[in-house]
């Protein structure tokens, strides 16, 4: 056994599990998520993402924002990134775009799920309560 091998690999699986604290797609994190405090009603804030991903074919972000250019030197080193974009969902300053067409039904239930206050935000239990799921 080659146990200098194995140290090395266990430093590299606790340098990355520190490196990637944050789990999910960023264009998907919760405004508390991106900060690090995570909880049920973050879900409800992906589900409401993911629905108007879903109604418009679209990202619901201004993907020409600076804060989701690469800061890579081949993209003129802009201050963007997935960190940027991280900072940005969760200071407030990058926020979804909720399309002025979505109306009636559908736009109450993506406000619903779109509050960037957790303690605004509905819970799951309040967004099936809703008008739109009801049969």
């Amino acid at each position: 056994s080659d146990f200098g091998a194995s140290a090395s690999i266990h430093e590299l699986v606790r340098r990355f599990d520190r490196e990637s604290e944050i789990q999910g797609t960023p264009i998907y994190l919760s405004p508390e998520a991106a900060r690090g405090h995570a909880e049920p009603k973050s879900d409800v804030w992906s589900v409401g993402i993911m629905y108007l991903q879903l109604v418009t074919g679209l990202i619901p972000y201004d993907t020409t924002s600076s804060l989701f250019l690469s800061p890579h030197p081949h993209n003129g080193g802009g201050g963007g990134g997935v960190g940027a974009v991280v900072k940005g969902i969760g200071a407030g300053t990058l926020r979804p775009i909720i399309p002025t067409s979505l109306d009636g039904l559908a736009r109450t239930f993506v406000e619903g799920c779109l509050q960037h206050n957790v303690e605004d935000r509905l819970s799951a239990q309040q967004l099936l309560d809703l008008p739109l799921f009801s049969v």
